[in-house]
């Protein structure tokens, strides 16, 4: 058995529409409810980076996903996503906006974004290395530089989709 086997009951069986519509009664507090309870479906999987009542918009920072050799660290992810994010590293962010409804209500959009790691070889690999030389070489000393290394970029692979429904739904059982 797997580590994340058991987590798989996070993955939606459903779907919702993004935007999520909330329909509210008229109430002063509505909107404060709204935000708090799609801030703390976000803050559940992500780590708040900005969030901003009066503009309704509410971002994270990046997360790095975790792998099969990671099981301290549940998310939302299906056997495929886990694979993927054990032999590559993988992050998220999440970007989520709150605009009200023309008919009452409110509407919750949330977007998360997947990026892969772009390395020139993989980490810690010791193949085209520089070997060091066990025996000596007489009258000759030779001096190794070592390459600066580059700097990390990361590749934009589009939005995902599953994570969002996760927490959409949860919003939605949640209000």
């Amino acid at each position: 058995m797997f580590p994340h086997s058991w987590s798989t009951w996070l993955i939606p069986e459903m779907s919702v529409e993004n935007p999520l519509f909330i329909p509210q009664a008229h109430e002063s507090q509505a909107y404060e409810l709204v935000f708090r309870k799609t801030t703390d479906a976000i803050a559940a999987f992500f780590p708040i980076a900005y969030s901003n009542r009066y503009d309704g918009r509410i971002e994270t920072d990046y997360l790095v996903s975790a792998g099969w050799l990671e099981p301290w660290n549940p998310l939302p992810y299906d056997k495929y996503e886990v694979t993927e994010t054990t032999l590559q590293s993988v992050r998220r962010r999440c970007v989520a906006t709150i605009v009200p409804a023309e008919a009452g209500g409110y509407y919750v959009e949330v977007k998360i974004y997947k990026e892969l790691e772009d390395l020139a070889r993989p980490a810690y690999a010791g193949a085209g290395a520089v070997v060091p030389r066990l025996e000596e070489t007489p009258g000759r000393i030779y001096v190794t530089t070592t390459a600066t290394p580059a700097p990390k970029q990361w590749i934009p692979v589009g939005r995902d989709y599953a994570f969002e429904q996760v927490i959409l739904l949860r919003l939605k059982k949640w209000l």
